[in-house]
C-alpha cells in the first residue's frame, strides 16, 4: 500500500478533484472555508508548500514538478486553487504539458517579472527579508510583513490581523527562510509570455484596494483565452482571507460551472 503524501491534506471528500496552494507562511488550513462552500461534490486537497512543515524547500520548477506529478495521479482533472506564492505555483502547472487541468484560479498571484534586472533586484530583496527572518525569528518577521503597506486593508479588520499573526508565527524559522529564498517570483520563469496558451478557464481575484494586483490580474485575464477576472469590493491583498464568504461562493460557482463532462 502506497503511504499517505503528508503534503496533500484532504479537507473534504468527492468526486471531483480540487488542489488548494497556499501563501506565504500560511497552510492548508486557509481553505476549509473553500471547501465548506463547494460541498460533497467536490474532494478538496490543500497542498503544503515546500518548506511550510511537510518537506524542505525546493526550487520553483521542481516544486512545480512535484505538484504537476500529483495532478498526473489523479482519475480526472482537477480544478487548481492557488494564493499569491501558491497562485504562481498554480498558473505554472497548468502550462505544464501532459498536466490537464478543469479549471485555475489564481488569487493575487503574479504571473512573475519580465525582466532579468526586475527579477535580480526581486531575489536579493527576498534574499535580506529572509535572512531577517532566520536573525530575528519567525514572529518578529511575521509582525514586520504584515506590516507591509500590501497588507494595509487588515488596519480595518484586526481580529484578523491577530489570528494571522499568531498562526504563522508557529513553526521553524529556517524551513520558511529556505522557502522564500527558493520560490522568490524573483526565480520563476515569467509566465506573461505563455498565458495566451492557458487553455484551461482562469478566474484571476485580487481585491478592490489593492491597485498593483487588480490591474495585474485584470492583465492576466486579458492575455488568456479563458480568463476571467473578479475584483473584489472592501478588500486588499488577501480577498479569499479578508471576504470569505463573498470570494468562496464565487469560486465555488465558477468551478461548478467548469466541469465539463467530469463526474
Amino acid at each position: 500500500m502506497t503511504a499517505p503524501d503528508p503534503r496533500a491534506v484532504r479537507l473534504s471528500s468527492g468526486p471531483r478533484p480540487v488542489l488548494c496552494l497556499h501563501g506565504f507562511l500560511g497552510g492548508p488550513d486557509d481553505w476549509a472555508p473553500l471547501a465548506r462552500a463547494l460541498g460533497p461534490g467536490f474532494g478538496v486537497t490543500a497542498w503544503t508548500l515546500p518548506g511550510h512543515g511537510a518537506g524542505p524547500a525546493i526550487p520553483f520548477r521542481r516544486a512545480v514538478d512535484e505538484i504537476a506529478e500529483f495532478l498526473r495521479s489523479l482519475p480526472v482533472p482537477a480544478h487548481v486553487v492557488g494564493y499569491s506564492m501558491g497562485g504562481r505555483l498554480a498558473l505554472a502547472v497548468a502550462l505544464r504539458r501532459g498536466v490537464p487541468t478543469a479549471s485555475v484560479v489564481a488569487i493575487s498571484a503574479s504571473p512573475g517579472l519580465l525582466t532579468t534586472r526586475a527579477r535580480t533586484t526581486r531575489a536579493h530583496t527576498d534574499d535580506r527579508r529572509a535572512d531577517a527572518l532566520e536573525q530575528d525569528g519567525l514572529a518578529a518577521f511575521v509582525r514586520a510583513w504584515y506590516a507591509q503597506p500590501l497588507f494595509a486593508s487588515l488596519l480595518r479588520r484586526p481580529a484578523l490581523a491577530a489570528r494571522l499573526r499568531a498562526l504563522r508565527s508557529r513553526g521553524e524559522p529556517g524551513p520558511r527562510a529556505a522557502a522564500l529564498r527558493a520560490l522568490t517570483v524573483g526565480r520563476q520563469p515569467s509566465l506573461w509570455p505563455r498565458l495566451a496558451d492557458l487553455d484551461a478557464p482562469v478566474l484571476f481575484v485580487a481585491g478592490a484596494e489593492d491597485a498593483n494586483y487588480d490591474r495585474l490580474m485584470a492583465r492576466a485575464a486579458r492575455l488568456c483565452p479563458r480568463g476571467r477576472l473578479l475584483t473584489v469590493p472592501g478588500a486588499g491583498h488577501m480577498p479569499h482571507l479578508e471576504r470569505p464568504a463573498f470570494v468562496n461562493r464565487r469560486i465555488a460557482a465558477f468551478v461548478r460551472g467548469n466541469n465539463g463532462d467530469h463526474p
